[in-house]
């Protein structure tokens, strides 16, 4: 009798074992199907007036804590170590770092999301969804500031510390708009300053950054693209030929392929043809700092190159940017916006060289243009490069705060 009893009591706790399993089975699933219900997009902040309003209100982000969200994967980091980033567009989220890849979600303008790793040589952000998934943004596409909105009415900006003075003016004439930056140092080694996107020559062929993340990036009170040298790496149909930046000396190849543009240490702007300021160790140790090359002198001796005049019925109008100088202390930098953009035709390069000259130049040559076109100015894009928003590019010329 004992036996028997102790065998239906064993069935019994049995029984209730196997009920209390299905029991807690049926929450599982019911708290997997509440969970599968919510939107596989990030939640929406509030667009943001300001940084550091929106530093307030990314505590409040799923990613920034650990969130319910955040038990369905036990090994995944804290959050809230990672960094910031803003959306500078509407941003689409990928499956996969692919531009080809499925789309899974949208982050709009100013939406506030952490980037927990740079893939792909650092050209996609890998983000963590409000489902637990990770989905993927290209890197060009984020900032770690807020832009400031740009007041169209708006024509003149200004900036002066202590041995420095920027003025920048905004003009629309003949279908052209474009901005004047007037920048006067009395110490040009210190003000003019040159950025690789990824911090290295080497790192910008693959790595590509807005400009207005470059001066983030660099402390920058104004900015402008380069001459996209990451474009032309070694062994490619354009291959650079010398590229010296901030003094150091990153590229060496003495072919000449064209008019080259050099800034040395006294605030000189020189143009030269490669083997006529010595080789690269010589030009270092004259005292040349930074290299460009777009095989286009605007402004010589205060003239324009007869040249450039001569063909300048057949050149394509566009958006362009250029750096010229006054004298050693007083540089001008121009940038036009083209292709419609801001309803500007944009100009030739004839036409910009005339705009130098115009505002007083002596020595001017030409940046990268099309799409690359960008001014920066204390948080703000001046112009509307005409991709529709701002290209990722290799290098910056700017000025830190």
């Amino acid at each position: 009798m004992d036996e028997s009893n102790g065998r239906n009591s064993r069935i019994i706790s049995a029984v209730m074992v196997l009920m209390l399993i299905i029991i807690l089975c049926a929450v599982y699933y019911l708290f997997c199907m509440i969970r599968d219900q919510k939107t596989p997009n990030l939640s929406r902040e509030t667009n943001s007036t300001s940084a550091a309003e929106s530093e307030s209100d990314s505590a409040a982000l799923p990613d920034s804590t650990a969130s319910s969200d955040s038990t369905t994967q036990p090994d995944s980091p804290q959050l809230a170590e990672y960094p910031v980033y803003y959306a500078n567009t509407e941003a689409e989220i990928f499956a996969s770092p692919d531009p080809e890849g499925e789309i899974i979600g949208t982050l709009y303008l100013h939406e506030p999301v952490r980037v927990i790793e740079e893939v792909e040589n650092n050209a996609w952000g890998k983000i963590r969804m409000n489902g637990g998934e990770y989905g993927y943004v290209p890197m060009y596409q984020l900032s770690q500031e807020i832009l400031k909105e740009v007041d169209e009415s708006q024509t003149h900006w200004e900036y002066s510390r202590t041995g420095l003075e920027i003025q920048i003016n905004k003009y629309a004439e003949d279908n052209l708009v474009y901005w004047v930056a007037d920048v006067y140092t009395e110490n040009p080694e210190k003000d003019i300053n040159t950025a690789w996107a990824g911090g290295s020559y080497e790192a910008s062929y693959n790595q590509r950054n807005k400009t207005s993340q470059l001066a983030y990036d660099n402390n920058a009170i104004f900015a402008v693209n380069g001459d996209s040298a990451g474009a032309r790496k070694s062994g490619s149909d354009f291959e650079n030929p010398i590229v010296i930046r901030n003094g150091i000396l990153y590229h060496e190849d003495e072919r000449d392929i064209g008019e080259m543009c050099a800034l040395k240490k006294d605030g000189e702007l020189v143009i030269f043809r490669p083997g006529e300021l010595g080789g690269p160790q010589e030009m270092i140790d004259a005292g040349v700092t930074d290299t460009w090359w777009f095989d286009c002198t605007l402004v010589e001796n205060g003239e324009i190159p007869h040249s450039l005049i001569e063909v300048e019925i057949s050149l394509e109008k566009a958006p362009y940017t250029a750096i010229g100088q006054k004298d050693k202390n007083n540089f001008i930098f121009i940038v036009a916006d083209g292709r419609g953009s801001n309803g500007s035709e944009g100009v030739t390069y004839t036409g910009m060289a005339r705009l130098m000259q115009r505002y007083g130049a002596v020595t001017a040559y030409a940046l990268d243009g099309g799409g690359s076109s960008t001014i920066y100015f204390d948080g703000m894009v001046l112009n509307k490069p005409s991709d529709g928003s701002q290209r990722a590019i290799s290098d910056i010329i700017y000025v830190a705060k």
